[in-house]
This record gives C-alpha cells, sequence and structure tokens, in this order.
C-alpha cells in the first residue's frame, strides 16, 4: 500500500473520530428515567424530510448546509409513563454524520425518553437522538422488549406513590 493511501485512511479515521455521536457515560434506561420530562411508548406511522426547517437550518448554519437533514417523525402514543398526557411533541430525527441519528422507520415501536433540558427551539419540537431511544422494533411483544416495557411501569408508579 502506498504511503499515499496509509495518510488517507488516517486521515479519515481521525475525522469520523472527531464527529462520532456519544450518549452520556451512564445511559440506563432508569437514570434516562428520572432525568426525562416526558417517557413513552410510540408507534412510528410516517418519516418524510423536513424541507421547509432544513432550508432554515441550512441558512443558520452555513458551515454545515447540505450536511444535515431534518426529518419529521409522525407517531401515535402506545403508552405514556411520565409527564403531561396531552404534551405530544412534534419529533425530528437528524440525517448526518454525528447527529446521533435514530433512523425512525414507520411500523416500529420506540421507547422514548425526553430530557427536560431542550435546546432545539420551540418546546414542542423535539430532537431525539440514539441515547433518548430504549429499543425499537416491529414488535413490542418480544420478551427482552416487554421487560423494558414493565421497567417504565414500575417506575411511573414508584413515581406516583
Amino acid at each position: 500500500m502506498s504511503m499515499k493511501y496509509c495518510i488517507l485512511i488516517l486521515l479519515l479515521f481521525f475525522s469520523i473520530k472527531a464527529v462520532a455521536f456519544q450518549c452520556p457515560r451512564d445511559n440506563s434506561f432508569s437514570v434516562n428515567f428520572a432525568k426525562s420530562e416526558r417517557v413513552f411508548l410510540i408507534y412510528v406511522t410516517e418519516v418524510s424530510l423536513d424541507k421547509k426547517t432544513t432550508e432554515r437550518n441550512d441558512k443558520e448554519y452555513p458551515e454545515s448546509a447540505g450536511y444535515v437533514k431534518i426529518l419529521k417523525v409522525d407517531y401515535d402514543v402506545i403508552e405514556s409513563f411520565k409527564g403531561d398526557l396531552k404534551f405530544k411533541p412534534k419529533i425530528m430525527d437528524l440525517l448526518g454524520i454525528g447527529t446521533g441519528y435514530v433512523g425512525f422507520t414507520p411500523g416500529n415501536y420506540y421507547m422514548v425518553t425526553l430530557s427536560e433540558q431542550e435546546d432545539w427551539g420551540k418546546r414542542n419540537y423535539r430532537h431525539v437522538s440514539m441515547c433518548d431511544v430504549h429499543f425499537q422494533h416491529y414488535r413490542n411483544d418480544i420478551d427482552e422488549y416487554k421487560e423494558i416495557i414493565e421497567k417504565a411501569r414500575v417506575l411511573a408508579r414508584d413515581k406516583n406513590a
């Protein structure tokens, strides 16, 4: 392998590492539940490119223009565990390197925790990252996921007790 390719591979490795998205050290469901304003199980019905918001973002942040796409996620709430039941925020997923892209898929269930600290503009339009999703699957009757759902129910009861 030539020196030119070795340098290219090293540069690629360091550039990817520099923009890698990382969740907090303790990203357990219990910790996220405690810190969250809203916890719910959702069923995604549609995902679409939010062209207007993406274009506005490109204008506001020209250095990243074209690198991040904002996806709008439509969903049904299957079960709520914490927070105001009337609060059904618009959820966005950010498609781009280092954004914590979830990859929401219509027909899948997602256990979502929304933190109290949200720095994404309007309160009703929320960015959900891979750190906020504790399972995703097209079925929610798998034992592993039923355990997470039951844990959410127990945490919700304990909080209200």
